[in-house]
């Protein structure tokens, strides 16, 4: 199976998987991202940048779970 390369992504929980370092690389590059941090739990690079768009949208993903449930 080959390798994958996790990065999270900008305003969102979502996780983007890439098959090869290349991409992985590109995807930095084309959001000018040149600090990441790995997060050796979940196997993914945390991209510090990013955290307080991807808290926003935590804080009201919780509001509409609140408000209408989660599955």
């Amino acid at each position: 199976m080959p390798e994958e390369f996790k990065v999270e992504m900008p305003n969102t929980d979502a996780i983007r998987i890439f098959r090869s370092e290349h991409d992985r690389q590109e995807y930095l590059m084309k959001h000018g991202i040149d600090v990441v941090v790995m997060d050796d739990v979940y196997g993914v690079l945390r991209v510090p940048e990013w955290a307080a768009g991807r808290a926003e949208y935590s804080r009201l993903k919780m509001i509409d779970c609140q408000r209408w449930g989660c599955n």
